[in-house]
């Protein structure tokens, strides 16, 4: 039992030295903190955006047009990872590189 009270007393003490906030009290005096996350600004993508990004590619076998960021990795998640569909998840991926960052 003394065991668990030493890891619940380091484990308290390291949240409080780095300053993380869990939304419930923690050797705080009680008080609340609000849990705080991090969310992208970019809008949902439609499925015409990502359905756009494969018709793309399927017209000649290349990107012709600039999609969004957004857009091409939730492409790439539609597209089954097997051999038939392998070169346009390859090129997929590639412009995910170009366009992602």
């Amino acid at each position: 039992m003394a065991g668990a009270v030493v890891i619940a007393v380091v484990v308290a003490g390291t949240l409080i030295l780095t300053g993380r906030e869990w939304g419930f009290p923690l050797a705080s005096n009680g008080r609340q903190h609000a849990v705080t996350t991090t969310v992208d600004a970019a809008p949902p993508v439609a499925p015409s955006e990502w359905k756009a990004v494969i018709r793309d590619w399927y017209a000649d076998g290349v990107f012709n047009s600039p999609h969004r960021c957004a857009a091409v990795r939730a492409a790439i998640t539609i597209l089954p990872d097997s051999l038939i569909y392998s070169k346009i998840l390859k090129d997929t991926r590639s412009l995910e590189r170009r366009t992602c960052g």
